[in-house]
């Protein structure tokens, strides 16, 4: 559930939250994708953004709700967004003008707009304007960094996700983890979170009696615990129960639930509380941890930008054309042509280096974005 960040122009409130007609057809290239529970997010080289798939609570960003959308639907003023992270049923997002918006499930205060239980069916500013630089949506919980490097989080806390010390009390709104100006990158799971720091150290808090924190244990941990070598980390991803992150030296390690061999390590039914090596030493560029309800998948970027996937695959979302569980990486597609890859709760999205958009797997919400509701799609189709 991750994105990339940039920053342009200041865009006011009033053309953020105009919404475009649910018809209007998207077009690509594509820069920027993200997965949610059973929904999508992207953003194309013109910096608009679109939404389709499950739209029970408002996520797909239209002003509607209950009526889920099988293409591409416009969100916002074109031409006005960076950024997008789908969770499970809330979709954030960062402008040009670096100002966060939320929208979708709010049952737990996820939106972040010191409310909780009202579902908001369009883009609703967060926070401080013009502040922002990253953002990661996790199941019921989000969390943000400031551009002064400083990691806010917000939502659901039944494990201590949030971070603050504190199990079973939500924060309505942004909450400062750990110290300022210390942060820089964020993911967020289910109900467990991880972030790195400007140091490159890697922290990770939250749920984890099956070892998703990876400090060793399965004891819950409310506050930031560092895991592995300090300064050692380039990016990380929590995805349902497991987490994968690549080393500095650009090694793959994953941790956490095992019982579909979303780890990778040619296992299952054994769950690693530590990182765990994934294939080849400095082979890897970037990662994706999915799933939901602890059926979870993972998929990674080679150094060579070939993509590989593995783990849970009962709708498809391995992307290998079969609907069978792997338990080490599985190569996808054509070697040598991906950009970035995003796991959702049963489905998949990548990004070629053309620019091009493909996804796969459960399909029943229109989550792939091909305009129908046929399901499973156990191989990649091209998003128009």
């Amino acid at each position: 559930m991750r994105r990339i960040l940039v920053a342009a122009s200041v865009v006011v409130l009033a053309s953020l939250v105009s919404v475009a007609s649910p018809a209007q057809a998207a077009s690509g290239p594509w820069s920027v994708v993200s997965t949610g529970g059973s929904f999508t997010c992207a953003i194309n080289t013109s910096k608009s953004l679109y939404c389709w798939g499950n739209n029970d609570y408002g996520q797909i960003g239209d002003r509607s709700h209950g009526t889920d959308r099988p293409s591409p639907t416009q969100v916002g003023a074109s031409g006005a967004w960076v950024s997008v992270a789908a969770g499970r049923f809330h979709t954030c997002a960062i402008s040009t003008g670096k100002s966060l918006y939320c929208w979708g499930g709010n049952d737990y205060g996820q939106i972040g707009d010191a409310t909780t239980g009202t579902d908001r069916l369009s883009p609703k500013r967060i926070g401080v304007a013009g502040v922002w630089a990253d953002v990661a949506a996790g199941g019921y919980h989000t969390c943000a960094i400031s551009t002064g490097n400083s990691l806010y989080c917000w939502g659901n806390n039944d494990y201590g996700q949030i971070g603050d010390g504190t199990i079973d009390t939500d924060r309505h709104s942004p909450k400062r983890i750990g110290g300022a100006g210390a942060w820089a990158g964020v993911t967020g799971g289910s109900i467990h979170t991880c972030a790195i720091s400007t140091g490159k150290s890697l922290y990770c808090w939250g749920y984890n009696s099956l070892g998703s924190v990876g400090d060793g244990t399965t004891i819950p941990r409310p506050s930031p615990r560092r895991i592995g070598n300090a300064g050692g980390w380039a990016l990380a991803e929590a995805g349902d129960y497991h987490t994968c992150g690549i080393s500095t030296g650009k090694s793959l390690y994953c941790w956490g639930v095992n019982d579909v061999g979303q780890i990778g390590d040619r296992t299952s039914g054994i769950d690693r509380h530590s990182p765990t090596k994934v294939g080849a030493s400095g082979a890897w560029a970037r990662v994706n941890a999915g799933g939901t309800n602890g059926q979870s998948h993972t998929c990674a970027i080679s150094t060579g930008k070939s993509l590989y996937c593995w783990g849970f695959n009962f709708y498809g979302e391995i992307g290998d054309g079969t609907t069978t569980d792997r338990h080490s990486s599985k190569r996808i597609g054509t070697a040598g042509v991906w950009a970035a890859a995003s796991g959702g709760g049963y489905h998949t999205c990548a990004i070629t280096t053309g620019k091009a958009l493909y996804c796969w797997g459960h399909n029943a919400n229109g989550q792939v974005g091909d305009g129908t509701a046929t399901s499973p799609r156990p191989s990649p189709r091209k998003v128009a």
